[in-house]
Formats: structure tokens, C-alpha cells, sequence
């Protein structure tokens, strides 16, 4: 059996050996953010400047990925699927229709999330971020910018990571898909990467952004329409 093979049958989260078709975007989710067969995709070029990360240009392009609801992810076995991911996406389900609904109706309208609110969109999103980047890994594309042991904490704890940053946006088009990058920037003599993923999910737009260490400068939004919920705490 090949490395590639074998390593897909384990799941990159909890590490034991098993798969699932497990959708990346849980189907509970999918009538709040209808039928979107769009195959667009975001393409961005950013840069670390100093503490900030900026998005300098956005070129939407049509390409040959999956639509976001059509992904599946074989990288998470059935006991995470079922499990605690499920329950991941089950706490922050309420408050991701409202959001979403709340963006569809225009600029003038908002969510404001109370702190537990915050915590579990942030938790969900950074759990769709990673998910979906060791699924493209398993697909023969870079090396995941996420460790082992990140995701176990995030098994562990089912709390968003310290060294990660969430925002939130809207946009005017409404459509249904997601851009995934790896940032790499020196820090100090050290070679560090940031994994920077938009989720549109209608016209809301939620940023996510994780360093592979724990201990680091957190990326800001690259915009002040950006809403931070994640830390939830003062920066």
C-alpha cells in the first residue's frame, strides 16, 4: 500500500484508521444557503506587512473545483463526523442562519453575537478551514499548514485556537464558495505560514486565519468592513 493511500485512511484528526464522506459544509446547513452549483472561485495575492496581514487584490475566476456544499472529506473518520465535529456544528448552526439572513437583507442589517454566539461560529469556521485544507492535502496538493497537534486540540478542547483570527463581512453578490491560501513570512529566523480561508456562504463572508504555531502575531481583517468575533476578547 502507498504512503498516499494508507494516510487517507486515517483520520486527520483523532488519528485513527477509518474515513467518512463527511460534507465539509454539514447538510443541515444547506437550505439556509440554497442551491449555489457555482463553480467560482476567489483568487487573491496577500503579504505579511509588519503585525497586519493584508489582501492587496481580488480576481474571481471560474475554475474546476467543487462547489463548497459539494465537498466531501474523506480525511475525518465516522466517530468525528457523527461525534464532536457534529456537535460543533449543531452549537453554532443558529447563529450561522442568522448571519446569513441577516446579510441577505443588506449592509443595514447585523447580527450582534453574544460571546458563547461568537465562540461557536469561530469554532465551526476554523473546523471548516482545516477540513478543508487535509482534504486538498489528500489530494496530492502542499503540505497542510495545520499539524497533528493542532487538530487534536481542537478535538480536545472544541474551542477555537488561540492563534487563530475570525471575522466577519458581507458582500453584495450572493453565491456559495470559499478561498483557501497559505501565507508564508519570516519571523525573526523563523519561517513561520499562516492558513488564510474566506467562507462565503451567501453574501456573508467569514474570514479565518490560523498560524501553524501557537504562539504569534494574529493577522488583522484586511478590511474595516471586517467584524472580529474571534479572539472575543480585547486584542
Amino acid at each position: 500500500m502507498s504512503s498516499k493511500a494508507q494516510h487517507r485512511r486515517v483520520c486527520q484528526f483523532c488519528g485513527q484508521f477509518g474515513s467518512s464522506k463527511a460534507h465539509v459544509i454539514g447538510q443541515a446547513l444547506h437550505p439556509v444557503l440554497g442551491d449555489h452549483p457555482s463553480r467560482t472561485t476567489l483568487r487573491y495575492t496577500a503579504e505579511y506587512a509588519g503585525d497586519q496581514y493584508q489582501v492587496r487584490e481580488y480576481q474571481p475566476r471560474t475554475d474546476r473545483s467543487r462547489p463548497l456544499l459539494d465537498i466531501v472529506a474523506m480525511a475525518v473518520c465516522r466517530d468525528c463526523n457523527s461525534g464532536w465535529t457534529n456537535e460543533i456544528e449543531a452549537a453554532s448552526r443558529n447563529a450561522i442562519r442568522s448571519l446569513v439572513a441577516a446579510a441577505s437583507v443588506g449592509s443595514g442589517h447585523r447580527v450582534d453575537l453574544n460571546a458563547e454566539e461568537a465562540s461557536a461560529v469561530a469554532t465551526w469556521a476554523v473546523l471548516v478551514s482545516w477540513t478543508l485544507e487535509v482534504s486538498n492535502w489528500e489530494r496530492g496538493n502542499r503540505e497542510p499548514v495545520t499539524t497533528p497537534e493542532m487538530r487534536r486540540d481542537l478535538l480536545t478542547s472544541k474551542v477555537a485556537p488561540a492563534n487563530a483570527t475570525v471575522a466577519i463581512g458581507q458582500r453584495a453578490i450572493d453565491n456559495v464558495f470559499h478561498s483557501q491560501q497559505a501565507v508564508g513570512y519570516d519571523e525573526g529566523e523563523v519561517e513561520q505560514h499562516a492558513l488564510v480561508t474566506l467562507l462565503i456562504l451567501r453574501k456573508l463572508v467569514i474570514y479565518v486565519a490560523t498560524f501553524d504555531h501557537q504562539e504569534n502575531l494574529r493577522p488583522a481583517p484586511p478590511a474595516d468592513c471586517w467584524r472580529p468575533i474571534w479572539p472575543n476578547r480585547p486584542r
